[in-house]
């Protein structure tokens, strides 16, 4: 390889290993504002008598809430190799002979693909996990609109 593949190489493991960090940092701070947001929500309504409407849709948007911090524990989950042999996991199942024999081969292009798929499927989550934040949201706030019209 030359020593632009091998710059191109590390820049690439470099970058994708930050956005996994990113990816981790962006789902604990979601975790911690929707179950804080679900804290405000069930201490707001357990002095209350909401009309049924209003529970219903609340009721939607507590479990679209709790659907998107499952997502979330999803995405911060440790990835521990499973079948992919790579990585600290795999050297723990290897023998010291083991580890100096498999490093002399250069596996950056397999690494790459492994950290770009878990950082790939991270990014997902955290989407996927917003879009239920979102609906979680609307919900609320319908139900808040729903509450105040009908008690009036």
């Amino acid at each position: 390889m030359t020593d632009r593949t091998d710059q191109a190489f590390d820049a690439e493991l470099a970058h994708v290993s930050a956005e996994i960090g990113r990816a981790d940092t962006k789902a604990g701070l979601l975790i911690g504002l929707a179950g804080a947001a679900l804290a405000v929500v069930g201490g707001t309504v357990k002095d209350s008598s909401l009309p049924l409407a209003a529970q219903i849709i609340g009721g939607c948007g507590v479990a679209a809430f709790c659907a998107a911090i499952v997502m979330l524990l999803l995405v911060v989950r440790p990835a521990l190799g499973g079948s992919t042999p790579h990585g600290w996991p795999h050297w723990a199942t290897c023998t010291p002979d083991q580890i100096r024999e498999q490093l002399l081969e250069d596996q950056r292009a397999d690494r790459l693909c492994v950290l770009a798929r878990l950082a790939a499927r991270k990014m997902y989550g955290i989407r996927h996990a917003i879009h239920f934040l979102l609906g979680g949201i609307g919900c609320l706030a319908l139900a808040a609109v729903t509450g105040l019209a009908l008690a009036a």
